[in-house]
């Protein structure tokens, strides 16, 4: 079957694209020996099969970070038969950059000028067809998210696949080609040509142990770099990247031409306001303020709609004819599917729905941006934010993003911080005990709690290894209007793992709590839990539903009910305000669930994993204890 790739710098529309052409028929996997994600899909079009392959987004083949590095070695060692090269139209002089770099494989590579709504926007107009022919591929003008032009690409890619016409590199200067003839006799053979590994090889250090060279390489690498200087009065490498942006920007001023309008856009007067100073830390306060709300008020609705029927089958299957061990299982699988789908799914569907719009709209990169400075006071690089930001949605792919910082402090203390982060699954605690029970106020300050915690764990984490942090360089996606259609496919893709894996964990969860109760085991998990029950001034019944919240943070609220002998609508009449605090607290900060315990031994080790163990449970203890003492002496609980 024959592979199609896709290839771009970040926030070039190269998802959207994805998703334009494969749908939701996606699945993502590791790159073999990375926690780094591609989509994979197989397409039918027109009656040919074909694999589409979206590798992470990349400004060049000279990679800095993991995901660069994946991209880099699939184009290397992988196997494909046709380069999507996506481009932001917008950005049409940088993107071409990499562009060229690409048509050094000498691979099938068909133009994908995206983003074009983005390019008129700013009065640019892009001969595609002259472009295409500059470069010795095919061009084609897109605007993904719309679905235009998508159509032609896809002709276009059919058409490559069965008569295949690789593309020749544009030559640098006549004198510096006859320096790279002189150094591919030395370059081992490989899946692409030997001028592309000889480029690559220049490039030293890492790159280099990807390249197989011969003994004699670095002399002759040597000998030309001398005669370069000579010559240019520059390296090698860097007369290299002086012609490759050379040619980028000649061939977008042949291809494009600009309009100057007067005034500023639209976008870039919101940027103003959401990117400033003083208005855009205030403005992120009131969206997530906002996005908090919403969730709270829909998944409320949701659950009030959802649990009625849901109790009315609980209530038929408890008066059920039949053996009691059997009854238990039969209580169990109830009590885990009321539980999941009348109290969790209800929270999680706007919530994830909420993230996918922020990001979808370009706000969460500007949010990055906006923050890099306060990161900086934390101790943290400025690339620790969009971690952060993802462990909003799940801590577990937000561990695997930590491995786009460069140092190992850095992704340390971020991966530290993670856990503490309120992700889905603690804010279902927090909505459907705090909010539900006590109001909105309530649960925006047990939410407040934990983000001065992390603030304050990181100022102290830092402060334990000096380490200047350097500045954070990023790109920032055009604002727009969210698609309906990729924020629907977003949140699908978060919210399938839980209903495919979640939900049967849940469920088995429920019915190991129901044959605990059965056979009297509740006694000895609650007596082993019973100084830390003791310490919060939570009742005893509490302790075993804290031990399986270690397996999924929905089991402890899950659970909490069965244990008291209430039904989850009447949790409030056995707790009372303090506890209620008191235990979303502790169960938001406490030890991070068993995913999350699981990839932080891959993605560091063992030792590590416990660790993170260790300083959650000291930390939640500490806060919760501090936080609900001082509740009581001010008489607010």
């Amino acid at each position: 079957m024959k592979t199609i790739v896709l290839v771009g710098q970040p926030n070039c529309g190269k998802s959207a694209l994805f998703n334009a052409i494969a749908g939701y028929k996606a699945n993502s996997s590791n790159f073999p020996g990375t926690t780094v994600q591609i989509l994979r899909s197989q397409v039918i079009y027109r009656g040919e099969t074909f694999d589409l392959v979206d590798l992470p987004g990349t400004y060049s083949l000279t990679p800095f970070d993991k995901a660069e590095e994946v991209t880099f070695d699939f184009l290397l060692t992988g196997e494909y038969d046709l380069i999507l090269n996506v481009l932001d139209a917008s950005r049409l002089n940088r993107s071409l950059e990499l562009a060229l770099e690409l048509q050094a494989l000498e691979k099938p590579t068909i133009l994908v000028l995206n983003m074009m709504d983005e390019a008129e926007k700013k009065g640019m107009t892009i001969d595609s067809a002259a472009l295409g022919e500059f470069l010795g591929m095919s061009a084609f003008p897109t605007t993904a998210l719309s679905g235009k032009g998508v159509e032609d690409v896809l002709k276009a890619a059919l058409g490559q696949l069965e008569n295949p016409s690789p593309v020749r590199p544009l030559p640098f200067p006549p004198r510096l080609e006859s320096f790279l003839a002189e150094l591919t006799p030395f370059v081992g053979a490989g899946r692409v040509n030997s001028r592309f590994l000889a480029l690559k090889a220049l490039e030293g250090g890492e790159m280099e142990k990807k390249i197989p060279v011969s003994p004699g390489f670095h002399a002759k690498a040597e000998e030309l770099s001398g005669k370069v200087r000579e010559f240019w009065d520059k390296s090698l490498q860097e007369v290299l990247f002086a012609e490759r942006h050379h040619l980028s920007m000649e061939l977008s001023e042949k291809a494009c031409r600009i309009v100057r309008r007067q005034g500023r856009h639209l976008s870039e007067r919101v940027d103003a306001l959401f990117c400033h100073p003083l208005f855009g830390y205030l403005l992120f306060v009131v969206v997530f303020l906002l996005m908090l709300a919403l969730v709270f008020r829909i998944g409320n609705l949701l659950e009030t709609l959802s649990l009625a029927p849901l109790n009315e089958l609980a209530l038929w299957v408890g008066n059920l004819p039949i053996a009691p061990w059997l009854h238990r299982l039969a209580d169990g699988i109830v009590a885990g599917t009321v539980g999941a789908v009348g109290i969790i799914v209800p929270y999680m569907v706007p919530l994830l729905l909420m993230m996918a719009i922020l990001e979808d709209s370009g706000y969460l990169a500007r949010s990055a941006f906006l923050f890099d400075s306060l990161m900086h006071k934390m101790g943290l690089h400025g690339k620790s934010l969009p971690p952060l930001l993802m462990a909003f949605g799940c801590n577990v792919p937000a561990l695997s993003a930590t491995r786009i910082l460069e140092s190992p402090r850095d992704r340390l203390l971020t991966a530290l911080l993670i856990p503490f982060i309120p992700c889905s699954a603690r804010t279902i605690v927090i909505s459907a005990l705090v909010y539900a029970f006590l109001g909105t106020g309530w649960a925006f300050f047990v939410y407040g709690v934990t983000m001065i915690t992390v603030f304050f764990l990181s100022l102290l984490l830092s402060s334990l290894v000096k380490y200047p942090a350097p500045g954070l360089i990023m790109e920032i996606p055009a604002f727009r209007v969210p698609s309906p259609k990729n924020v629907l496919i977003k949140a699908w893709f978060q919210l399938k793992p839980f209903l495919v894996y979640a939900i049967p964990l849940l469920v088995l969860g429920s019915i190991a709590v129901e044959y605990v109760q059965f056979f009297g085991l509740e006694r000895l998990l609650n007596a082993l839990v019973r100084p830390v029950t003791y310490l919060l001034d939570l009742p005893e019944a509490t302790g075993f539903t804290l031990v399986f919240g270690f397996f999924r943070k929905e089991l402890a609220l899950l659970m909490l009910g069965q244990s008291l002998g209430v039904s989850p609508d009447r949790i409030a009449g056995v707790l009372s305000s303090a506890q209620l605090i008191t235990f979303a607290l502790f169960t938001t900060l406490y030890i991070p669930c068993l995913s999350t315990f699981l990839i932080l031994r891959k993605e560091f080790n063992l030792k590590t994993a416990w660790i993170s163990i260790g300083l959650n449970v000291a930390v939640s203890l500490g806060v919760t204890l501090s936080i609900v003492s001082l509740l009581r002496l001010t008489g607010l609980l």
